[in-house]
């Protein structure tokens, strides 16, 4: 799934209220009160409306027409896939503002649709009676992906006369919550005690999709803490210069070893403020020996808030091999259910290899049927932690089995804005002994012609297609972070971010040898690429 680039500046703000999460937990820690599954379709009793009249929210059920095995109909969402919810299997709601707006494209025909955008539209729940309740939580399990706007929950207790906002997602242009994003939030202060509380789902805004299933409200446990997300880097595409800086590999070179962070989201999903909160972070090698302990300092976090925790920096050992990291948040009172304090990432350090994919096939890019036929540039961006003269030698590739044997490549070194060529390697064929599938990570080396003297501190690594002589599919391994791994196609000057990462590698050496002026300043200028606002 690709999303137009508009810039590799900062462009948006994120607004997180409480918390959403990409970890598989089961997301009801109490007693449960009352839930909606959609296994028999919308409510009657809830109400459908759009400020047109026309675009509204939909069930998708196994009966439906478009059944529970299709997500976003429109232009832009033909590759979308349904919500993993617990139950996605009997059905879920959408609100599918691609199809309102653009539903036959070509993708990106903004307002040719049978309900242009802009969209305006809510799903709101009947009257939920919670007498005599004093603590409550509502979560439920969703998929999103924003262009223009945002989607958020609110909560009305006089009768539907007005909303107060609980939840507003990611509002980041063209940001993707992955298949399955579990949300929760707790509504005592608001919906405690109270005999008329309606739930309202909000689209507002262009483009893409909001899907939505496994609505519960339930009793919290008194003392809960719950760890959404863990991280070993100060990554937050929102700071830097370019939103790239601090990102998490997979794969360091010894040569370019930098100082971690650890950090792990908090949320207090209990009813109890929670005190003395502190996160450790424990670092094991690969004979599981304990190289370092560190913690945060403790705070306090109140019902339903969320805090973010990290440690001091920690300099990771030079030793080949793999590491693990433990994490762990504790807090003074006793945790009713611990299982969703830990989380655990892992990284390897290398001799010469800087990666970012997750080991191993797990998928392949295949470009959108408009760009079926054209030259393709796929790449990755690394940042360049300098602290000696460096120079990258050669681009690693992994393909996948969708391959043509035959079919030509050849790898490129770009600058962060991309209109400079700062080194390439020469054509090279694939061949049967190159193909990778799900699991696999065989890699082909290709050597630069003139090595590339690091001097930016951010480059992008790519590998281009020339379809007419066959297929190139490029392996992917993990997900990306928006706006770090591009797609490009030079032709129809149209580039995008992909949201799934190619197992695209960069070998760098430390420079001993002086490199002769010619080399460093030796960069292919290319035009700069105006962005436009079409999506794919």
């Amino acid at each position: 799934m690709n999303i137009r680039l508009r810039t590799m500046h900062k462009t948006f703000s994120t607004l997180i209220l409480l918390f959403t999460s990409l970890y598989a937990y089961s997301q009801v820690y109490g007693e449960e009160l009352i839930s909606f599954d959609f296994s028999n379709g919308i409510p009657e009793n809830w109400e459908r409306s759009s400020e047109s009249g026309i675009g509204l929210w939909e069930y998708r059920g196994p009966l439906t027409i478009p059944d529970n095995t299709v997500a976003s109909r429109g232009s832009c969402g033909a590759q979308s896939e349904p919500v993993e919810s617990t139950t996605h299997e009997n059905g879920f709601v959408i609100f599918d503002s691609n199809y309102w707006d653009d539903e036959t494209g070509p993708c990106g025909n903004i307002g040719s649709g049978i309900d242009p955008g802009p969209h305006s539209a809510d799903l709101t729940s009947s009257p939920l009676d919670f007498t005599g309740e004093t603590s409550l939580v509502l979560t439920f399990q969703q998929q999103y992906k924003n262009f223009q706007g945002a989607t958020s929950v609110s909560i009305s207790i006089d009768g539907g006369n007005s909303f107060e906002p609980i939840i507003e997602n990611n509002t980041q242009v063209g940001f993707f919550s992955g298949d399955l994003n579990l949300a929760s939030v707790n509504i005592s202060a608001i919906a405690a005690n109270q005999p008329d509380v309606r739930i309202r789902f909000h689209f507002e805004g262009l483009y893409y999709y909001w899907m939505i299933d496994d609505i519960v409200i339930y009793k919290p446990n008194n003392n809960d803490i719950f760890m959404p997300e863990a991280r070993y880097t100060a990554f937050n595409f929102n700071q830097g210069f370019s939103g790239i800086e601090k990102m998490e590999y997979s794969i360091y070179p010894r040569t370019m070893i930098t100082p971690f962070q650890f950090h792990a989201d908090a949320l207090n999903i209990g009813n109890n403020t929670q005190t003395a909160v502190t996160l450790t972070a424990k670092v094991f090698n690969q004979s599981e020996e304990e190289l370092a302990v560190l913690s945060s300092s403790p705070i306090s976090i109140p019902p339903g808030e969320f805090s973010i925790l990290a440690t001091e920096e920690y300099l990771p050992s030079e030793t080949l091999g793999s590491y693990n990291i433990e994490f762990q948040i504790d807090q003074a009172e006793e945790d009713e259910d611990e299982e969703n304090n830990f989380a655990s990432k892992s990284y390897k350090m290398s001799e010469y290899t800087f990666a970012r994919d997750k080991y191993e096939m797990d998928g392949e890019f295949t470009p959108a049927d408009e760009f079926a036929e054209s030259h393709f540039e796929l790449g990755n961006y690394f940042e360049g932690i300098i602290t000696e003269p460096l120079k990258c030698t050669s681009i690693s590739v992994a393909f996948s089995e969708n391959s043509s044997v035959g079919a030509t490549t050849n790898g490129l070194i770009l600058n962060l804005l991309r209109d400079s060529v700062m080194a390439e390697t020469l054509p090279y064929e694939i061949n049967q002994w190159d193909l990778n599938q799900v699991g696999e990570a065989k890699f082909v080396t290709l050597e630069l012609i003139e090595p590339y003297l690091i001097t930016d501190t951010i480059f992008l690594a790519s590998f281009s297609s020339f379809q007419e002589n066959g297929l190139v599919r490029i392996a992917t391994s993990g997900i990306s972070p928006a706006s770090t791994t591009i797609i490009e196609y030079p032709s129809e000057n149209a580039t995008f971010y992909t949201l799934t990462t190619p197992m695209i590698r960069v070998n760098i050496l430390i420079l001993f040898l002086v490199v002769p002026m010619n080399c460093i300043l030796s960069t292919i200028l290319r035009p700069t690429k105006i962005m436009g606002l079409v999506l794919h």
